[in-house]
């Protein structure tokens, strides 16, 4: 168990509702901070969030730390949340590396970190799918789809059909990201497609 998971079982441990309420106010303050542009304040709020416990800000957290220039910060909160299996954290970190002065992403690199967000984004995904939870799994899918993510982009418009493929508009948005998966070169996404456009065409579009 790492650090950030450490902090999370001793969060439990100790947190009661009225704590919970507590970091509660804390969450929306920091958002609002950041949602402002005050990363200064918004970075110390959740640094004692992450004190608290309270691991699921560490990529907002990063981000805070990445827009103000500080990427090796950025870039350790990253790495340990997605240690623990944060997909949002596996996702930033992708985007973190890309745009870090000096930092010389390499393809392999980058193609095994995107292996592991898909797989963390779709060990939270399999599960709503099979409860029939389609409007969570959208949620999460439309994160590693704007991510760039082709695996997430294929599986976000198979939820779409899934949910409401016989409406026409629904049909397309997931014909867009299906070819966006396959201009990444997804080419298996071609089949999906091809049952996509055939929806398409029964519905005279």
């Amino acid at each position: 168990m790492g650090i950030f998971g450490r902090r999370k079982k001793e969060a439990a441990e100790r947190v009661d509702g009225s704590g919970a309420a507590e970091l509660q106010a804390m969450r929306d303050a920091a958002a609002q901070a950041y949602t402002a542009g005050d990363y200064p304040v918004a970075v110390q709020l959740l640094r004692i969030l992450m004190d608290a416990g309270d691991t699921g800000v560490a990529p907002l957290l990063g981000s805070a730390l990445g827009l103000m220039g500080n990427f090796d910060g950025a870039e350790d909160v990253f790495r340990e949340s997605s240690a623990e299996g944060d997909f949002r954290a596996t996702y930033a970190l992708i985007g973190l590396l890309q745009r870090k002065p000096g930092a010389a992403l390499g393809g392999e690199e980058q193609w095994d970190l995107l292996g592991v967000a898909t797989k963390q984004l779709h060990d939270e995904v399999r599960p709503l799918v099979d409860a029939g939870r389609l409007a969570e799994a959208e949620a999460l899918l439309r994160i590693g789809a704007d991510a760039g993510d082709p695996m997430a982009q294929e599986s976000l418009a198979k939820v779409l059909m899934q949910r409401d493929g016989d409406n026409p508009e629904v049909a397309a948005e997931a014909k867009v990201w299906l070819e966006r998966a396959i201009a990444a070169g997804l080419r298996d996404a071609a089949h999906t497609l091809e049952a996509v456009e055939e929806v398409l065409r029964s519905n005279g579009r």
